[in-house]
């Protein structure tokens, strides 16, 4: 998509049209789905071996994609004889970083796949350099992954970088330069920034300096939850792990997002344990069109409240709740939330639960639902 491989009309959003072929690669077995997310649709996909050999022969024989993979010790390290737009560098333990011959010309490359050893231990001054190495050749380049990489901050400099993935990387802190990358172009495509962020805080400048995004997950403390959020108008699923410090003023946030559909509120840390007993309050109107929620470690809680006209849509379909051993019950209204069709309790309160059991005082809430999973009840 980055590349502009994709065409769509100016009214489609981009992920739809990808998405759509996608689908239609999936119906004709060129493509294998490999797991489906929670929303049902396709989140992994992958070829058949002999799907990707012939992939692979034909990218060859067309000059589509060079391939420099120092981990295959018999691999020739083959010069292409004209210019090379894709290229993918596997390093090696013994080959810490990548420095171009004085044969090799890729400063036609658009997209660059760069990937380092899993646990090699490889410092940040090799890495750095490295990266050096990739600005200084390969500065046209408009899409990138970077695998078990450190991101320095000579990344804003990629002036042209359209999409970049940092997957399983060691990244500590977001660096500030990277606003400076326009991984949005005109025709509506969803930067893929934070593709490979999981784990980190980004700060907020950064996140609302991309108003096309569609996912995001952040990590840790929040100080504040700004109203310009609301602004992320395509905004459908988001995260929120480790979040310490959450606070009622940021759940008057959240539920105003108007596209919101899936919300993950975690906090497993036993040793900064989430301090917010409460209550979780869903106002009226609040949550219009969320149809996933999940509430995990969330220790504290105490009170989960759904206001009259709270959640209005009745668009809930699924309601996850694990690990928030202080609360005491399920809400009043979830009983007028008919579209709910899954409920699964998994490491609760055995009080918690049985007041869900059949004959219990909160069974008339859940009794709509078609499937309840409770597991794992945790007994102290």
């Amino acid at each position: 998509m980055a590349e502009g491989f994709i065409l769509s009309a100016s009214a489609e959003v981009m992920e739809d049209v990808s998405y759509r072929c996608l689908r239609e690669l999936v119906g004709r077995c060129m493509v294998q789905v490999g797991k489906h997310g929670l929303s049902k649709k396709i989140k992994t996909c992958h070829l058949h071996d002999f799907m990707r050999d012939l992939c692979m022969l034909k990218a060859k024989e067309g000059n589509f994609v060079h391939i420099i993979n120092y981990s295959v010790a018999s691999e020739t390290k083959e010069t292409p004889n004209s210019r090379v737009r894709r290229l993918a560098i596997y390093l090696d333990i013994m080959v810490d970083t990548y420095g171009s011959g004085k044969d090799e010309n890729y400063g036609h490359v658009r997209s660059l796949l760069y990937f380092v050893p899993r646990f090699s231990n490889l410092d940040a001054k090799r890495t750095f350099e490295g990266m050096r190495v990739i600005k200084r050749t390969f500065k046209d380049m408009r899409v990138t992954e970077f695998r078990e990489f450190k991101l320095p901050d000579e990344i804003g400099n990629l002036v042209h970088l359209r999409f970049l993935s940092v997957k399983d990387s060691d990244i500590n802190a977001v660096p500030s330069s990277i606003a400076n990358l326009s991984l949005s172009v005109d025709n509506g495509l969803i930067p893929g920034l934070f593709s490979g962020f999981r784990g980190l805080p980004i700060p907020w400048n950064i996140v609302l300096s991309y108003p096309n995004i569609y996912k995001l997950p952040q990590r840790g403390d929040i100080t504040e939850l700004p109203e310009d959020l609301l602004c992320l108008t395509n905004l459908t699923k988001l995260t929120l792990s480790r979040t310490g410090n959450l606070k009622d003023d940021h759940i008057k946030v959240l539920e105003k997002l108007p596209s919101l559909r899936m919300l993950f509120l975690c906090n497993w840390d036993f040793y900064h344990p989430n301090t917010f007993p409460g209550p979780l309050v869903c106002s009226e109107g609040g949550f219009s069109f969320l149809e996933f929620l999940s509430l995990a470690g969330l220790m504290k809680l105490k009170e989960w409240k759904v206001e009259q006209g709270g959640m209005p849509s009745l668009s809930l379909c699924r309601l996850h709740i694990r690990g928030c051993f202080d609360l005491e019950a399920v809400p009043d209204g979830l009983q007028y939330i008919t579209t709910l069709k899954e409920l699964t309790i998994d490491f609760m309160r055995p009080e918690f639960c049985s007041r869900l059991g059949e004959g219990g005082e909160d069974f008339y809430k859940i009794q709509h639902v078609q499937s309840i999973i409770m597991t794992n009840i945790w007994r102290h």
